[in-house]
């Protein structure tokens, strides 16, 4: 049998060599090892709270693809088995990461039904992705509750029953921004209030006339000249039959809501905006029937038309329901 004695310089060079790689692990830990090996993998964020209401602390790990600028998230339980949390069953990964923008994660029980949610909200100056997940004690696995991809995100009492709602904000480009209120029912997030902030190609005068077709106490509509001339074209006006008919439809109605914005078709031209476009919306109307308050859900379309290049002002040309 061979002996090999280290004699003292060696040893210290060999303690000189390992020291540095085992600050290095304990830094960096595995990855290190990912990134040395090549595949880029980093654990970007960590947080330890208890999401399964065990009375113990999980590790939760927001884990990136440098390579190919994707994250997902990794939660060890106590026994050592990881599970990652997806948003599809076929989909290994969350969002797109990018290391010059936050990522952000929760722990927090949102809707206050003493089980913990864990939020995670993506890494993008714009559009990001926004997922909710919980455990699962039955099935023993974590399940998504929300997932949507927003320009903002809010949580705030809409209804006053002292549990938040998550009032998501879109951004509809060259249109302006949607702001939806989704309200925890029934084991499940639903969309309970809408509106729209747009004040372009005619939007403003959409909802001035909305305004108009309101009875809280019902009867017919009436539409002022001087609103009539505001809001709707040379055309529009010049056919009274047009008005009438739509004073009609909307008798006894008591409110009207945007429930639902549907997407807009725009027709260009020699200017620079566009000559007409034609928005679609869901309408939800109450309309009052004796003394019962009956609700409608319909789909309109408004035509708003560029009568002035120069202010960019739209007026409404034509008005038909589904």
């Amino acid at each position: 049998m061979r002996v090999v004695v280290l004699r003292k310089n060696s040893l210290l060079l060999l303690v000189a060599t390992l020291v540095p790689v085992l600050c290095l692990w304990t830094i960096f830990g595995s990855n290190l090892v990912h990134l040395v090996a090549g595949d880029g993998y980093k654990t970007v964020k960590q947080v330890t709270e208890d999401t399964n209401n065990d009375g113990t602390k999980e590790t939760i790990n927001v884990r990136a693809d440098l390579h190919k600028k994707t994250y997902w998230v990794e939660v060890l339980h106590e026994g050592g088995k990881t599970y990652v949390l997806k948003p599809d069953p076929a989909i290994g990964w969350l969002g797109i990461y990018e290391e010059w923008y936050p990522l952000n994660i929760t722990v927090l029980d949102v809707n206050r039904d003493h089980r913990a949610e864990i939020l995670v909200l993506g890494s993008h100056s714009h559009e990001k992705p926004f997922h909710l997940f919980r455990w699962n004690p039955e099935k023993q696995r974590y399940e998504r509750l929300f997932s949507l991809v927003v320009t903002g995100l809010d949580l705030h009492d809409v209804n006053g029953d002292r549990v938040p709602e998550l009032i998501v904000v879109q951004r509809i480009y060259g249109t302006g921004y949607e702001y939806l209120a989704y309200q925890w029912q029934k084991n499940r997030y639903k969309v309970i209030n809408y509106s729209l902030d747009a004040g372009t190609r005619g939007f403003a005068e959409i909802s001035l006339l909305l305004e108009y077709l309101e009875r809280p106490f019902g009867g017919k509509p009436v539409l002022p000249q001087e609103i009539q001339d505001a809001i709707f074209t040379e055309r529009w006006n010049g056919s009274p039959r047009e008005t009438r008919r739509l004073c009609k439809k909307f008798e006894n109605t008591i409110s009207i809501q945007i429930l639902n914005y549907i997407g807009e078709d725009l027709e260009w031209g020699q200017h620079q905006l566009p000559e007409q476009n034609t928005w679609r919306f869901q309408l939800l109307l109450f309309r009052k029937q004796g003394v019962s308050l009956k609700h409608e859900v319909v789909e309109a379309e408004f035509r708003t038309k560029l009568v002035n290049p120069q202010t960019g002002a739209y007026r409404i040309d034509r008005i038909t329901f589904r």
